[in-house]
């Protein structure tokens, strides 16, 4: 380091003071010693003698100063160098791989802390050394086609194993640059012990083996996609159900891999993917059965489950589809419970069958006795009695079998629930020495309803209080007016209901029992058909009501109906069918139609007794003929019962109502049929007829009908 101009000059002025006071001290002395004054002194002296003093000053001290400064900047640059020494060999010493001064034949110059502890040597046996000692023999085979690298590239990175001092070997990766100091090449080594991270990458490899060995033995298809639901990964089973090899599918929307449809009406369905990415929101898991159309056009049956794949920090990376076929489950599925059908119908047969045969003996039973009884009135009518109500109890049978079957909708119209109730504990109870306490306030509320299932399903209720009391005892049934608000225990809106008890006192439901006691089929009566109390549940929901059970094993039973009721005046007493028509008044003109031969003559038989002129006819076109004939004499017929099935291969019943409205639009129809489920018979006023009669039906029920359609047309 070389002082800068303002050195020389300050040297250039200490040197003038020098001169200056030299002068003015030989001055002094002379004065002193000459006795001359002190100017006359400083004249007498010689100025070139000063100014050769001066040079002389100031040459010594410049090369004082400038030997002052080299030696300051000697010791400046030794102690950087020894500074950058130290971090250079800190650095050296905290490298976390071994680092090696190598000299080109691989001997070992110099060598970290961290590569003699990793190959198990001190740093005094390592120098000195040659790198081929320190690695297989292998190895050392190609230490002369990676200098021959080095000193083309100045550098190298390989993968290796080394050798420890106690011959184990592991592997490391290395890495080599050229350097030159002082102009002589040196080799710098760097080696990273990789054991870690080749243990790591081999279980990383045996868990990608399991993966890969798991995903090809299951037995679903799995596709995994990325978050633009781009196919990434595809297991056998997905290859052979989509029909696209992974190769093909890689990079594919998951929607072209996998095409899925609806599995009913066929419409295409959106990727899986798309339920659980919706704008990168994840939902958790996505499940649904789908039709899978394969790249050939086959389908088959999936269930497909989706579900989004996060990284470690929650992120939505992709999403993975797992599908299996479930077309051979569904199969048997199908089966079994095609099989569980015929068993239950079976078991239902069995019961009929034992229901029919009790029903058919007492028919007969009754039959015979009234023949017997000819000559007693009395004992003949209560004969004819039980008759009519065994004939009543096998309709309520095939009612039931009916309303579980075909499911049709209520008729419903305004009519009286104390009526009914009253009429299903008559035929419920008869035969029994169960005893039936009815609390029927007069001011109950109408109900609208289809009194014929209303009736069936009171009636079932009963049955199952009578066979509860094993056909002894005593039953409770009321009813009460109640207007429920909102948030009742009752599931139903706010509003007027009718809610009516039927209370036995028998041994009670058992608690595992009373959950499936609405359930079809499920009985616990060994000659059960297990229908009754799962029509009646149907019928109440069906009309917006809702039936529940409580029950206290030892104590008894207790069924709860709540009915939709109307606030309004109790409608009027149907007619009785039974009233005391005269012979001489006629109460209507009847056109039958009915190819029954017997039914048509006990029926118009029936009618004429009670006052009504009955002609029949056993097809379609005979009808017509009646009915112009009548209306052409001027006694036109003031209603006609049409029976829809009409065997042979002329007009059906359909028909021949259709033709007589065509010649009366004020015609009068009544639609009979033994098939409530007939369109025709179950929305009547849709194709022109006043009332539907369903069979079996009692004289009073066509009656009563009659009594209706003509009184309306009046």
């Amino acid at each position: 380091m070389k002082p800068d101009y303002r050195t020389y000059v300050q040297v250039l002025l200490l040197s003038l003071a020098c001169i200056i006071l030299i002068w003015l001290v030989d001055a002094v002395l002379d004065a002193r010693y000459t006795s001359q004054t002190l100017w006359q002194a400083l004249l007498s002296l010689y100025p070139h003698e000063y100014i050769l003093r001066g040079l002389l000053v100031f040459l010594g001290l410049a090369v004082a100063l400038e030997s002052t400064v080299l030696w300051q900047a000697r010791a400046r640059s030794r102690r950087a160098l020894e500074e950058s020494e130290a971090r250079y060999r800190a650095l050296f010493e905290a490298a976390p791989a071994g680092v090696f001064l190598e000299l080109l034949d691989g001997t070992v110059v110099e060598c970290n802390e961290r590569a003699a502890q990793m190959l198990g040597y001190t740093r005094e046996e390592l120098r000195g050394k040659n790198a081929a000692e320190l690695v297989p023999p292998e190895i050392a085979e190609t230490f002369p086609t990676l200098i021959e690298r080095e000193l083309q590239n100045g550098l190298a990175m390989v993968e290796a194993k080394a050798k420890r001092k106690d011959d184990s070997i592991f592997p490391t990766e290395v890495g080599t640059r050229l350097v030159h100091l002082a102009g002589v090449p040196y080799v710098v080594v760097y080696v990273h012990d990789i054991t870690a991270r080749k243990e790591a990458e081999i279980a990383l490899a045996a868990e990608k083996e399991r993966l890969r060995v798991t995903l090809r033995s299951i037995g679903e298809g799995v596709i995994t996609t990325d978050v633009d639901g781009r196919v990434l990964l595809m297991n056998p089973i997905a290859e052979e159900l989509t029909g696209w090899r992974q190769e093909e599918a890689l990079g594919l929307p998951i929607d072209e891999v996998m095409h899925t449809l609806h599995p009913t009406s066929r419409d295409a369905l959106p990727p899986g993917t798309l339920a659980v990415l919706p704008n990168g929101q994840g939902k958790p898991l996505e499940r649904y059965e789908c039709l899978l159309v394969g790249k050939d056009g086959q389908e088959c049956l999936v269930l497909e489950t989706t579900a989004p794949i996060r990284d470690d920090a929650g992120r939505i990376i992709g999403a993975v589809v797992v599908f299996r076929d479930i077309t051979e489950q569904r199969r048997l599925e199908e089966e079994r419970q095609r099989a569980l059908r015929l068993g239950s119908l079976a078991k239902v047969a069995s019961g009929i069958a034992h229901d029919f045969r009790n029903y058919l003996s007492s028919i007969l039973t009754n039959a015979s006795l009234a023949e017997l009884c000819l000559d007693q009135p009395a004992e003949a009518r209560e004969a004819i009695r039980r008759v009519r109500q065994g004939v009543k109890l096998a309709q309520s049978l095939t009612e039931q079998l009916l309303l579980f079957s075909s499911g049709r909708e209520a008729q419903r119209t305004p009519a009286s629930i104390a009526e009914v109730i009253t009429s299903a504990v008559e035929l419920a109870t008869s035969g029994t020495s169960v005893a039936c306490r009815l609390s029927l306030p007069p001011d109950l509320w109408p109900v609208y309803m289809d009194v014929t299932q209303m009736n069936q399903a009171i009636t079932n209720l009963v049955l199952n209080a009578v066979q509860a009391m094993a056909h002894q005892g005593a039953i409770d049934i009321f009813a009460e007016n109640v207007a429920l608000p909102e948030n009742s225990a009752a599931p139903l809106p706010a509003g007027p209901y009718v809610h009516i008890t039927i209370r036995d006192y028998g041994p009670g439901i058992p608690p595992h029992d009373l959950p499936h006691i609405f359930d079809p089929f499920f009985t616990t009566r060994p000659d059960g058909t297990g229908l009754g109390l799962s029509v009646a549940y149907s019928v109440v929901q069906r009309h917006g009501g809702h039936l529940t059970v409580e029950s206290i094993p030892g104590q008894g039973a207790a069924f709860h109906i709540y009915l939709p009721a109307i606030e309004a005046a109790r409608p009027s007493t149907a007619l009785s069918p039974t009233a005391d028509h005269s012979a001489k008044e006629c109460q209507g003109r009847v056109l039958l139609l009915d190819d029954d031969e017997a039914l048509c003559l006990s029926l118009t038989l029936a009618l004429n007794y009670l006052g009504y002129y009955v002609e029949s006819a056993r097809s379609g076109e005979e009808a017509l003929v009646r009915f112009e004939k009548a209306r052409a004499a001027g006694q036109p017929f003031h209603a006609v019962i049409v029976d829809l099935l009409i065997h042979g291969a002329g007009m059906d019943g359909r028909e021949t109502a259709q033709r007589i409205l065509q010649l009366d639009p004020q015609a009068r129809l009544i639609v009979t049929s033994g098939f409530q489920d007939d369109p025709a018979f179950c929305r009547y006023q849709e194709w022109g007829f006043a009332a539907a009669l369903a069979k079996p039906f009692d004289i009073s029920d066509v009656v009563r009908t009659l009594q209706q359609v003509l009184s309306a047309k009046d």
